[in-house]
This record gives C-alpha cells, structure tokens and sequence, in this order.
C-alpha cells in the first residue's frame, strides 16, 4: 500500500489519543490534532498559527523553545518524563517526546511532539 506523505500526516494525527503536534523553527504551531488543542479549548485550526507564548505562562514558553530549539540543534530525540503546566482545566502532568523533522535536504525544519497526561498515574 503507497500512502502519500500528506495523507500519512493526517492519518497519525487524526487517528491517535496522544496529543500531537508540529512547530516550524520559528516555533510556530503548524499541526495539532484535537486531544492537544483540548487542553487550550482551541479547534485544530485556532492553533495553527500559534506560538508556545500565546497559550502557556512566560517561563513555560521559553522552557518549550529551548527544548525545541535543542531538539533541532542537535537533530536528536528528546524525552520529557514529567512536565507540569497550567492549562484552562487546571494544573496537569504530561510525559512528553519531541523529535526533528527533516526535509528532503535533511535540514531540520522543525519539531514534531507527542505526549499523554500522567496526572492521575
């Protein structure tokens, strides 16, 4: 079975229960499937478009940009085993993977990350 590349995309994103997304080098949000736009009471389409410092508190955005700007400096996996954050239905737990998105040139062009919530584990 050939799957195209975009329709591959919207397949993990779609058919998943972890929160997915993707963020350009800008930081930009480019890609977020429902369980993570949950979390911030945005549609899929309210989150593209935005960055970490418009949906959580000053210190958490810069934490978010410094691990995605590792991730792609060093084009390698990063894992997060308890990230605590402040979200619209209060304070919650997540385990966290980050990785690079490559292009065809192997540039990195930015991040792809998945998690779930671990507050109640």
């Amino acid at each position: 079975m050939k799957v195209d590349e975009k329709t591959l995309t919207d397949m993990i994103f779609r058919t998943n229960h972890y929160i997915t997304w993707m963020r350009d080098r800008n930081g930009v949000f480019k890609a977020s499937n429902q369980p993570n736009s949950d979390i911030f009471d945005l549609t899929e389409e309210e989150m593209i478009g935005k960055k970490a410092d418009e949906l959580f508190d000053e210190d958490v955005a810069k934490l978010f940009d410094e691990e995605d700007n590792q991730v792609m400096e060093s084009k390698k996996f990063l894992y997060i085993s308890n990230r605590e954050v402040e979200t619209p239905h209060g304070r919650k737990a997540y385990e966290i993977f980050k990785a690079p998105i490559f292009d065809d040139n192997d540039e990195v062009v930015g991040t792809f990350g998945f998690g779930r919530e671990i507050s109640n584990n």
